[in-house]
């Protein structure tokens, strides 16, 4: 079965054509500049045209080619961008669904979302306190929500799920934090 999916990932990739990047065209710019040029040298040699004309001509000029400065350096800088978003991608190798992304003890990620969700247990747990005999059910659902994500970031970290795996954790992750503001100001407010 794995060689059979490694057979079918490697014919998947295995053309190796460029990454196709679409910027900017630089022709038109160019040639417009060079169209400006051309009407800046015929304004020189024709006599009656004045100086203003000119001036008007060559401040055109400049700014055509300033134009085409900036978009080449604009469509330069978002190819190098795609380039390094597709170099940060995982190889086809690695979205396999058995081979593990972690590596070692844990990902980082689970290291500072672990951290994170110990503090804001720790921090319902003072505003659950402090509030006595009053205790909002929102700040006891919470605690009970950041202690069950603290328990599947550890089993991440400790059994090293797939890439499903991982991207079920992140958007789990991702759904608490969005709650975590409104329940940050009712903590306060305890």
């Amino acid at each position: 079965m794995r060689s059979r999916q490694q057979a079918a990932i490697t014919a998947r990739t295995a053309h190796n054509a460029p990454m196709q990047v679409r910027t900017e065209p630089l022709a038109p710019w160019l040639i417009g500049a060079l169209a400006m040029a051309s009407l800046l040298i015929v304004g020189y040699f024709t006599e009656g045209v004045g100086y203003g004309i000119r001036a008007a001509l060559v401040v055109a000029l400049a700014a055509l080619v300033t134009a085409a400065a900036l978009v080449a350096a604009q469509s330069r800088a978002g190819r190098e961008a795609v380039m390094h978003e597709h170099r940060q991608r995982p190889t086809a190798e690695q979205l396999a669904d058995d081979v593990p992304l972690f590596v070692g003890d844990g990902s980082s990620y689970v290291i500072g979302m672990l951290g994170w969700t110990e503090a804001v247990s720790e921090l319902l747990s003072h505003a659950i306190a402090a509030s006595g005999d009053t205790v909002s059910d929102e700040l006891l659902t919470a605690r009970g929500d950041a202690a069950a994500l603290q328990q599947l970031l550890r089993e991440a970290a400790v059994h090293h799920p797939s890439n499903v795996g991982i991207a079920r954790l992140h958007w789990v992750s991702t759904l608490w934090e969005l709650d975590q503001p409104r329940i940050e100001a009712i903590a306060a407010e305890a």
